[in-house]
């Protein structure tokens, strides 16, 4: 019998200085003591050992400035802790809102082709969460590849949906090359046995006021 996998889905937390919510330290306290109690419950009424995976889509901070996340890594280091979860079990991708306007305005008028400057805190707050170069190549080569094939057999694809997007343009979008790049990368005549999970932040639709797009040849 195959293994039942639960993973507990977070996005769009927007922590900054409008976010009514998580903004005290003793709001954001209480909203981790009732999470993990809800968690815990629903572990034991499913008869599962625990939570597996932690996937964030996106928008992790709201204008992308460090001390926005600041709050979040207290956030999600408090959450592992609670879920007693390794680092490596918690998934992030960045959304629209973990672009940093000033810096993607600036590099885009001395060197554009410089996409990493612009998603500089949300890196800077992955190293911080990790201890390493997580995720970093979700900004270089737009994705990034989490194998769990052997530990719950899964794979995680994780994409950079965020891209193109700065403070003139607001469309997400995963190129087509780039979802076809990542496939292949980690290519495995077993692959059939795994559960793949692709993560990304914008809507898998064409359409709506973002003219978001899942993929672009």
């Amino acid at each position: 019998m195959s293994k039942i996998i639960s993973i507990l889905h977070i996005s769009d937390l927007q922590f900054g200085p409008s976010n009514v919510i998580f903004g005290e330290t003793e709001t954001q306290s209480n909203i981790l003591y009732e999470l993990s109690d809800d968690i815990n419950y629903l572990i034991k009424k499913n008869s599962l050992d625990k939570v597996d995976l932690v996937i964030v889509s996106g928008d992790i901070a709201d204008t992308a400035m460090p001390y926005e996340y600041d709050q979040a890594l207290t956030f999600f280091k408090g959450l592992k802790e609670n879920l007693m979860i390794d680092n490596s079990r918690v998934i992030m991708v960045p959304g629209n809102h973990d672009i940093n306007w000033p810096f993607a305005k600036h590099i885009k008028e001395t060197n554009p082709s410089n996409l990493s400057y612009k998603f500089w805190p949300f890196i800077k707050f992955c190293e911080e969460y990790y201890g390493d170069k997580t995720n970093v190549s979700l900004v270089s080569k737009g994705f990034e590849i989490f194998d769990f094939s052997k530990e719950i057999n899964a794979i995680v694809y994780a994409f950079n949906s965020s891209l193109e997007e700065d403070h003139e343009n607001n469309c997400g979008y995963i190129d087509l090359k780039t979802i076809h790049k990542a496939f292949r990368e980690h290519f495995s005549n077993d692959a059939n046995e795994f559960l793949k999970i692709a993560v990304f932040h914008h809507s898998i639709l064409e359409g709506g006021a973002s003219h978001d797009r899942l993929a672009k040849v």
